[in-house]
């Protein structure tokens, strides 16, 4: 039909590989390795933890897997849990080591662990923020309306 408007899609991209290993790295240090650390600190006596503590890991790892498959919202979940789940590690060693909690190899620890939560932000920003990855979840946006004649 003459003089009609439809949106014009872009053609399919490929989805990057970065992509792959930036999801699976925040799959095993937000999901797997906080998991493991629950599981081993659940029976001690001396750490006082919820059944809470144990659901955390899994909306970080669910929101790596979603943002794996190439969903836009799954990109953005994942951006926000890697976010609060690193600036609650931040804050937590910042107040451990304000309140001289920790001394010696366990203040470097607590120093590692800013460094690691500041390291993972940044590089999770940086990286689903950039033109092409960017451009790869948005990719089924309609890019702009054209006549067709």
């Amino acid at each position: 039909m003459p003089g009609t408007l439809e949106p014009s899609v872009g053609r399919e991209i490929e989805k990057p590989l970065g992509i792959y290993i930036i999801t699976v790295f925040d799959f095993i240090t937000f999901g797997v390795v906080p998991l493991i650390g629950i599981v081993l600190l659940w029976g001690n006596a001396e750490v006082h933890m919820t059944f809470v503590s144990f659901l955390l890991p899994f909306p970080a790892m669910i929101a790596s897997v979603w943002a794996m498959t190439g969903d836009n919202i799954g990109r953005w979940l994942l951006l926000g849990f890697v976010t609060v789940a690193s600036l609650l590690t931040i804050t937590n060693s910042l107040n451990l080591l304000a309140g001289g909690l920790v001394q010696g190899e366990t203040a470097i620890s607590a120093v590692a662990a800013v460094t690691r939560g500041l390291f993972w932000i940044g590089i999770n920003w940086w990286y689903f923020n950039r033109q092409g990855i960017a451009a790869y979840y948005n990719r089924h946006k309609p890019l702009n309306i054209v006549e067709r004649a």
